[in-house]
């Protein structure tokens, strides 16, 4: 870590940033200043797309040379706006570390994990082969990967909350006076959000460094930060000790009114069902070299009737975007049934019933396509037209959102986009649909996530679509669903209205709900 310095670690003054767009440029952050003392945790709290990572990645120096930026940014007393590259690369990972939002982006697929932390010490460090992977290897156990198996394995092995942690140490491993979290639990369950922002904060108060979380949820900085700003349209709108802002903030989820128990049609057919379900995946383990099989799900039995919403809830790595995967198509079974009006899944014609929309968005967006190109695709891929501007309208997104390209979208516009990609592609005279949503509202900041839930209801209603939603966030399940299924390792092991299972106080369900209020338990 850099020698201490009198004055305040980070020094903001007017910084303004705008992207290059059609017909000139699209302003981000508007003339933010700031202070951030030293071991101090801040809260950066905003809705989707109002400027939130643009700020951190202007500060960093990391916008596109296209992008204007104007200002003046102090850290420890060194000018970074307008600091040469080579000054700032220097800085970059060993004095201010980044956790980025999508962990599947930003992690190499074919390099182990060890070995890219091993890279950010390499950048900055002189030290032996040997050193670089011993000190890799401690910091993914700083970061909660103990398991040798798991150091030496690469990304698409590890679950998600895992793989965040990867980044936890890539980003600790030199010893940084700062780390900017963006979003460093938006796809994670409530058990996985807490683990995750404890091992963070106190990982963070060793190093003795500064922290800037930025998220959409209040609950998280309820519990965390000193101080919360709060930004609307690229301006610092609020600022103050976090108790004093965030008393002022309300979930619009809790707003939306519960809707009662529909009655079970025992004699309706169900348009999506599961007959035991059994899914089972092989690895090698490097410990014994042995072959070892790996259980995902087991014997899962499921009956989804049109205009209904089944929820899928459970901790992390239990099943739940396994059993996605398989309603869906997108694998098989190895023992048991997926149906989908009483006959297998198999025919083309039975898998364009139904859609999914996976919970990374950026990783399922082509990031070259336009905006307005992710759209057409799945339109002419049926040979249909349809009004695009119409389709973001009802997502949420503006209308000159069209000539973007998905890669210049905030993670909750590609959420969002990726709902209207789902939606453009159920064709209307294929009813009725199966949607699923696999934690797809995950990344959506609280006001827009409390929209999209009122347009799938209204949705459903209109073309009586059939949901599955895999969801951590319970908020989202007691709004929307009409069943709900407990899943751990891989079985069911409630199921029940949402009434039901949160009157039950012992309940997996009701355990769940307790380590989602993070202001009590963090």
């Amino acid at each position: 870590m850099s020698e201490s310095t009198p004055g305040p670690l980070l020094h903001i003054q007017s910084l303004s940033a705008a992207y290059r767009v059609e017909g000139g440029y699209l302003p981000a952050v508007r003339n933010w200043n700031l202070l951030l003392g030293r071991g101090e945790v801040l809260g950066l709290l905003g809705e989707s797309g109002c400027g939130k990572t643009t700020a951190a990645l202007a500060l960093m120096g990391l916008l596109p040379a296209s992008a204007q930026v104007s200002g003046s940014v102090r850290f420890q007393g060194m000018e970074l706006i307008g600091a040469g590259e080579a000054e700032l690369e220097k800085i970059r990972g060993a004095q201010i570390s980044f956790i980025p939002q999508e962990p599947l982006l930003s992690l190499n697929p074919v390099i182990r994990v060890v070995d890219q932390v091993a890279e950010v010490l390499r950048a900055h460090r002189r030290l032996s082969a040997a050193e670089y992977q011993d000190r890799a290897r401690i910091a993914l156990e700083h970061a909660g990967l103990k398991a040798r198996d798991l150091q030496q394995a690469y990304p698409h092995q590890l679950s998600g909350g895992q793989r965040q942690r990867v980044l936890i140490a890539q980003a600790i491993v030199c010893g940084p006076a700062l780390v900017i979290a963006d979003e460093p639990t938006s796809a994670l369950d409530p058990v996985s959000t807490r683990e995750i922002v404890t091992l963070l904060l106190s990982l963070v108060r060793g190093l003795n460094a500064s922290l800037v979380l930025i998220t959409h949820d209040p609950r998280i900085l309820s519990a965390t930060a000193d101080r919360v700003i709060v930004m609307h349209d690229g301006t610092i709108v609020e600022a103050g000790p976090a108790q004093e802002v965030l008393r002022s903030v309300r979930s619009p989820i809790r707003g939306l009114p519960v809707p009662a128990d529909k009655p079970t049609d025992a004699g309706a057919a169900a348009v999506l069902g599961t007959r035991g379900v059994t899914k089972s995946y092989h690895r090698r383990s490097k410990l014994t070299a042995r072959h070892e099989e790996v259980p995902a799900v087991r014997g899962v039995d499921l009956e989804l009737q049109a205009g209904r919403t089944l929820a899928v809830v459970g901790p992390s790595g239990a099943g739940k975007s396994t059993l996605a995967r398989l309603m869906a198509g997108l694998e098989k079974p190895d023992a048991g049934e997926i149906l989908v009006d009483g006959r297998e899944l198999g025919s083309r014609a039975l898998h364009r019933r139904i859609q999914m929309i996976f919970q990374d968005p950026g990783a399922s967006l082509n990031p070259r396509f336009t905006v307005a190109e992710a759209l057409a695709e799945p339109l002419a891929v049926q040979g249909r037209r349809s009004n695009l501007a119409a389709m973001l309208q009802r997502v949420g997104l503006p209308e000159n959102a069209l000539s973007r390209r998905t890669s210049q979208l905030s993670g909750g516009q590609k959420a969002r986009l990726a709902v209207a990609r789902a939606l453009a592609a159920l064709s209307d005279r294929e009813s009725p649909c199966v949607l699923i949503l696999d934690e797809s509202l995950a990344s959506l900041d609280l006001s827009v996530k409390a929209q999209m839930i009122q347009l799938l209801m209204d949705l459903q209603r209109q073309r009586s679509l059939a949901y599955v939603l895999i969801a951590h966030d319970l908020s989202v399940a007691i709004h929307m669903a009409d069943e709900v299924a407990v899943v751990s390792d891989g079985r069911i092991v409630e199921r029940g209205s949402p009434r039901e299972l949160q009157s039950l106080p012992h309940s997996r369900f009701s355990a769940l709900a307790a380590a989602q209020a993070l202001g009590k338990d963090v």
